[in-house]
Parts: C-alpha cells; structure tokens; sequence
C-alpha cells in the first residue's frame, strides 16, 4: 500500500480535517491534497512530520519498518455509525500490518443501561480497544452516538474471527465494563487518553479467537446469507430474533426507534 493511501485512511480514521494535519506539519492545504490525491509529492521530511502527528512511524517512510504505526499517544478512531461491526475496516487495516491484536469490548456501565437493552439481553460494547503487536493501542467508537455500537458477545466473537483468518493475524478478545467516568470520558472523546485506556490490557483475561468456524456456526451463517440478512444491522438481527422469542414486544421495538430517531435530530 502507498504511503500516500495510508496517510489519508489513517487521517479519515481519525476523524482529522486535510487543513488540521496540513496546519500542524507547516504546509498548504493544497500540499496535503495533492499528495494524499498522487497529484503532487512531498519531501521526506516533510512525510515524516505529518506522519509523527497521525501517530505513525516516521522510518516507515524509509522502508525500514514493517509497522507503520508507531505512537506513545492513544490513537482515537470516529467510525460512522454502523461501520465497525459490519465491517471492522480500520480493525482490518491494522491487522494487515501486526502479528498480533489483544482487543477488549468495552461495556456500558450498569446505570447507564436502557430497560429495553436489559430486556433485550444484549451485552452493549459501546466501543473496542485493541494493541497491535507493538504497543500501539487504539480505541474505536462511533462518530455520532455510542448507541450504534450495541452488539452482542457472541456475534462480536465471530466477526474478530472472521477478521483474524482474512488479515492472518492472531486475536486475543476479552471484554471489561468500563465504570460512570470512563464510559464519560470516551463518549466526549476529547478526555480520554492512553492512561484511561492501558490499564484495560493488565486488568482482564484474554481468549485467543478459534479461526475455525464450528459447523452449528456455518449452518447459521448460511441460513443467515440465503435469507439475506446479512444486509441488516447486528442491532436489527438481535431485534428480530427477540421478537421471535417474545422477548419484546412490538410496542416496545416502537418505542425504542422512535427515540434513537429523536435523539439524532
């Protein structure tokens, strides 16, 4: 992957402006987008210093370095909503480059849990973290409401699988319920920091991820593709198999897509 791809993922990732990173590295605007575009070329220096701003490392513009990530600072990801667990793309962006991810499913604190997400029976991680095989730690969480982030344990183990056998990286998953001021600190994403977050990786146990599908698993994802609902939400499957459990009712579901619509406007 070219080094100018790299920059403008890592930089969208990071919910950054071409002007912002453009600013901090003492060029045009202009500049920065003709590079990130192959339109134009930047010297090495000038690589260097906007990639120890997007935290990545600078000898990796030499070809030193396999990694190209390389930072003593929490490298925070905004994904738009329902991007991370349909896809994982900036999880498997990061994978392609490391041997190995320790990942952590952060959970909403106990009062911070809605009647109907109890009802449900849905474990809401409302956000990941993960260290790459060097260090590096990122934290992911949605753009605009921590809400699209709700999923469940055991379809968030299957995605991190399916993400391990197509990147070739090994995974260790675990998940933490983060307490009132660490689920505050990241949902105003600016107080939030690497000493919130590294702790995490001491305080919980891992499980390495099977790569193999079980043939229930397999049974299930192809029922699943042949009614073609891998297309929905994992909210909206969660939701349908609940209502066909009887779980909640229809009133409730209501409800419940009324307000997440009054709480985006």
């Amino acid at each position: 992957m070219k080094i100018n791809e790299i920059f403008k993922r890592v930089r969208e990732y990071q919910g950054r402006k071409q002007h912002e990173i453009a600013h901090l590295a003492g060029i045009t605007h202009q500049s920065l987008s003709g590079f990130e575009s192959e339109i134009s070329t930047l010297s090495k220096n000038t690589q260097k210093e906007i990639a120890g701003h997007l935290g990545l490392n600078p000898d990796y513009i030499d070809g030193g370095v396999v990694n190209p990530f390389k930072s003593d600072r929490l490298i925070k990801v905004l994904i738009k909503e329902g991007i991370l667990f349909e896809n994982f793309e900036p999880l498997y962006f990061v994978a392609q480059f490391s041997s190995r991810i320790t990942l952590i499913g952060l959970i909403a604190p106990p009062e911070v849990m809605k009647k109907l997400y109890r009802k449900l029976g849905i474990t809401w991680i409302f956000a990941i973290t993960f260290a790459d095989s060097l260090g590096n730690i990122f934290l992911l969480r949605g753009k605009r409401d921590l809400i699209n982030f709700a999923v469940d344990w055991r379809n968030l183990r299957r995605k991190i699988s399916k993400v391990s056998v197509e990147s070739n990286c090994l995974f260790s998953i675990s998940q933490y319920v983060a307490d009132k001021d660490l689920f505050e600190k990241i949902r105003v994403w600016d107080s939030v920091s690497k000493k919130d977050i590294e702790p995490l990786f001491h305080n919980v146990d891992f499980k390495e991820v099977n790569k193999e599908w079980t043939e229930d698993e397999e049974k299930q994802l192809t029922s699943q593709r042949s009614l073609q609902l891998d297309t929905l939400s994992e909210l909206d499957l969660i939701i349908i198999k609940s209502m066909r459990d009887e779980k909640v009712s229809h009133d409730e579901i209501l409800k419940f897509i009324k307000s997440k619509k009054s709480s985006i406007s």
